[in-house]
């Protein structure tokens, strides 16, 4: 076994030695400088040893302004016969903070919805039709998310990120069970650009 690494053992006397040919000093020496490196943490000079690197601090850390981005906030009550929306109707792509309060006797929900290529706002409203409606969104649309029963004086908070598009809202009420919308009122379109 000596022999395959390049060593040779001489009998009785317990020595081993080694042989000096040309490929095993060159492996040799490619395995000082690759322990050298290594050892010495690979800085810009393999002689020099690195330092070991600060322990991370615990000190919190805090965004300023231009980090953080501001929800825009959109306002949605229903008071059981309207919905009102109080908010921008023009927004830029990115975070939105929905809150909506059911000023009515029963139970409601907010239904937001993005509406696809090809159609508008007012397709929306002509899709709803004279309020309150039986429908709560046309089907070229697709749901947010929003839409939660609550109960009567509760208010339902909801965040997210708008795409560039265009969006619809309206306020459900729904059935005593709250499993059911019975009729919708349109709260407002909102168009992103950017």
């Amino acid at each position: 076994m000596l022999e395959c690494l390049g060593l040779s053992h001489s009998s009785g006397r317990g020595i081993v030695q080694a042989t000096t040919s040309p490929v095993a000093r060159v492996l040799a020496l490619l395995a000082v400088v690759i322990l050298l490196l290594t050892a010495c943490g690979g800085g810009d000079d393999p002689l020099e040893p690195s330092t070991s690197p600060e322990p991370p601090t615990t000190e919190a850390t805090t965004t300023t302004a231009a980090d953080e981005i501001e929800p825009a906030p959109l306002h949605l009550a229903f008071d059981g016969g309207s919905c009102t929306y109080e908010g921008p109707t023009e927004l830029t792509p990115g975070p939105v903070e929905l809150l909506f309060l059911n000023k009515s006797q029963g139970g409601a929900a907010v239904n937001m919805v993005y509406i696809k290529k090809g159609y508008t706002i007012q397709d929306v409203i002509d899709d709803l039709g004279p309020e309150p409606s039986t429908k709560h969104h046309p089907p070229w649309t697709y749901e947010l998310g929003t839409w939660k029963s609550t109960a009567p004086g509760e208010s339902h908070h909801w965040e997210g990120d708008l795409a560039a598009g265009l969006y619809a809202m309206v306020c459900a009420r729904l059935s005593p069970d709250g499993d059911t919308y019975l009729d919708a009122w349109f709260g407002t379109g909102l168009t992103v650009e950017g």
